[in-house]
């Protein structure tokens, strides 16, 4: 079941705060946004930083490292894309895609309310693969 948390919220916060690092040292290339680019890259690297420890009090690392990653990586490119004429083709989009791919099935495969429990992972493959019976109880 999906909530929203300010652990989620927070990390959240932090992946977007990551794009402001990249976009702040593209921006200090400009002679006249030097200092702004590199105050801007300062605080969104330290609020980022702080945001994304605040979420691993309640979301597993793997994750959180995954998503806050993904929202900076897919948000630099899509910014660099739009405003500051990186190659716009295809395939970098397909790459862009296989990011947020890789994120949803990394979070589907999380039941965060059995995190702790001993961990078989049988039960992920019960439908592509009916021989994997896991001796997971099934939810009723």
């Amino acid at each position: 079941m999906f909530f929203v948390n300010i652990f989620r919220i927070s990390l959240l916060l932090a992946g977007f705060l990551k794009i402001g690092k990249p976009l702040g040292v593209k921006l200090a290339d400009l002679p006249n946004m030097k200092i702004w680019g590199i105050v801007i890259a300062l605080i969104s690297m330290t609020l980022s930083g702080l945001l994304l420890w605040f979420s691993l009090k309640k979301i597993l690392i793997g994750t959180a490292y995954a998503v806050w990653t993904s929202i900076g990586a897919v948000g630099t490119f899509t910014i660099v894309v739009l405003f500051f004429g990186d190659p716009n083709i295809p395939l970098r989009w397909l790459g862009f895609a296989f990011i947020l791919l890789g994120v949803i099935l990394l979070k589907m495969g999380l039941d965060e309310s059995n995190a702790n429990a001993p961990h078989d992972a049988r039960h992920y493959f019960d439908f592509w693969w009916p021989g994997a019976k896991s001796t997971r109880a099934k939810d009723t």
